[in-house]
């Protein structure tokens, strides 16, 4: 411990940029074992709350996608790191030592979890065979415009989304087909959906 202690002090001199100095820190320690929650728990403790949080979303972007998949235990896996993705909003809440351009990582990265949770939310919906209120919650995503009513999607949409929420994407418009299928279109909406989803 003294030795981490020892090497902490002397980066830190080397390196006049707080956030570089906190990257270097956190990540060269554990990222080359790929101990990813030790990693965040380090991250955590010198206040690089956006790295730590980042690190959530790629995993919880991974976890996603795998459960989508059919890979068993997933579900426990994305609740427990967005507990940790929530833990490490609140730790940032009560946190004195942040400058701006921490604060605005931060709140990027939070977007991200919670795009990252509707979309985990509509694949449980769809899982569960609640068709009708997975696509309800498909057309309410204001970061991917689905929605049959509005303006056709872009592609600087999906340029601007974060790459793990991109990760998501094709897997998520495939559930939204499956769920189109199993629900009858009664005004011509759900058409109109599919027809988004296809372009």
């Amino acid at each position: 411990m003294g030795c981490i202690i020892s090497v902490h002090q002397q980066i830190k001199f080397s390196f006049p940029c707080s956030f570089l100095f906190k990257h270097i820190l956190a990540v060269s320690y554990f990222d080359e074992h790929n101990f990813t929650f030790q990693s965040v728990e380090i991250q955590k403790r010198i206040g690089a709350f956006s790295i730590a949080l980042e690190t959530i979303n790629k995993c919880l972007s991974e976890a996603i996608c795998a459960l989508t998949r059919g890979r068993l235990g997933g579900e426990s896996e994305t609740s427990g790191l967005i507990h940790s993705g929530n833990e490490i909003l609140e730790m940032f809440k009560y946190s004195n030592d942040t400058g701006l351009q921490e604060r605005e990582r931060i709140l990027e990265q939070q977007t991200v979890l919670r795009q990252l949770e509707m979309i985990l939310f509509i694949h449980k919906l769809s899982r569960a065979g609640q068709y009708a209120d997975a696509l309800k919650e498909v057309v309410k995503l204001s970061f991917l415009p689905l929605d049959p009513r509005g303006p056709n999607i872009t592609t600087d949409v999906f340029q601007n989304l974060s790459p793990h929420v991109q990760a998501c994407v094709p897997d998520l418009l495939k559930v939204t087909l499956v769920c189109l299928d199993n629900v009858t279109d009664s005004d011509d909406l759900l058409r109109a959906l599919r027809t988004k989803v296809c372009i």
